[in-house]
């Protein structure tokens, strides 16, 4: 039996507050050239011995490379942590930090008394978060491998017309579509998400053949005639999944595809585990996780065909399952 394997992770902590320190602190702003301890002291103005020891930290993180005394990003702080990056994705990790942090303060009250207010349709936190966080984590993280895999179905080349379904800040929709010039894009989500989106689509120059429609996907109309439908990470959070399945089922054309991509757990702790710690509070706040299965069986018995289903890890921090279905 080896403890630890439950001690280690308390480590964690430590390693995850020392990164975002150096985020905070804008550490790899400075360090995409490389300096001496001295002068990255001079320009943090901060302490020397225990800067030194936050440097080594970060060697140690495999976020900065060392030789002798002189410190420079390695190409995944350059690529990620350098705030004039294109894929810079700092503030999203520190909101994920922040995010958990937050989350995990709450397990004793809810072990204790249940129930939270369920703040999942706040539509300010979605346009906050859509605003910075979303951005950034579908653009430095996501997008390039989520536009791979939809543009290499089986397909996709003959999709003139696509809707992105709870698209937060647009990015994944605009990334698949940039794959195929003539495919049109609809892009829908809550209303103040969507005034972001605008400024995306001018982002990516798709004005011609981007557009957006804004409301509750559950209440509201999402557009009809599509050959293509993406979403991920919605089916947690809908009061009436089977209503919602029979609105994209009409909203495609025959013929059209869904693709969807969400987090499942099982019982098996080897290929869950991070899942499910990723959503205990929220299961304690009585949202709805997805089993194994569970949208499969859904999706036949709204009429959809499976053609394909597997994972990939185009997700942040847990693998996600990729649902592949047809209407006929």
């Amino acid at each position: 039996m080896n403890a630890n394997r439950y001690l280690t992770p308390i480590l964690a902590h430590i390693k995850t507050e020392t990164i975002a320190i150096a985020l905070r602190m804008h550490v790899f702003d400075i360090l995409d050239a490389p300096r001496d301890r001295e002068d990255i002291v001079s320009r943090l103005e901060t302490d020397p011995d225990n800067t030194a020891f936050l440097l080594d930290g970060l060697v140690m993180l495999d976020l900065l490379k060392r030789e002798n005394n002189t410190y420079r990003n390695s190409p995944f702080s350059s690529r990620f942590f350098v705030r004039e990056s294109e894929y810079y994705f700092g503030d999203a990790y520190i909101n994920n930090k922040e995010m958990l942090d937050a989350a995990s303060s709450q397990l004793h009250g809810l072990i204790d008394e249940g129930h939270t207010v369920d703040n999942v349709h706040n539509q300010e936190m979605w346009k906050a978060a859509s605003a910075k966080h979303f951005f950034q984590e579908q653009k430095g993280l996501l997008a390039d491998a989520v536009a791979d895999v939809v543009s290499g179905l089986e397909g996709f080349a003959q999709c003139k017309t696509m809707l992105d379904l709870g698209c937060s800040a647009g990015i994944l929709g605009l990334e698949i579509a940039k794959r195929k010039p003539d495919l049109e894009l609809v892009l829908f989500d809550y209303e103040g998400v969507i005034e972001f989106v605008k400024d995306h689509i001018s982002l990516y120059g798709m004005e011609a053949r981007a557009r957006t429609l804004s409301g509750d996907m559950e209440q509201d109309s999402i557009g009809e005639g599509y050959d293509l439908i993406w979403c991920r990470n919605v089916f947690y959070f809908l009061k009436d999944r089977d209503a919602m399945l029979r609105k994209l089922y009409d909203a495609l054309n025959p013929g059209g595809m869904l693709v969807s991509a969400h987090i499942e757990i099982g019982e098996d702790a080897d290929r869950y585990e991070d899942a499910f710690f990723y959503f205990l509070v929220p299961l304690m706040q009585g949202h709805s996780v997805l089993r194994p299965n569970e949208l499969e069986t859904a999706f036949a018995r709204t009429g959809f065909v499976l053609e394909k289903r597997f994972d990939a890890p185009v997700s942040v921090m847990t693998p996600i399952t990729f649902h592949v279905v047809r209407k006929p």
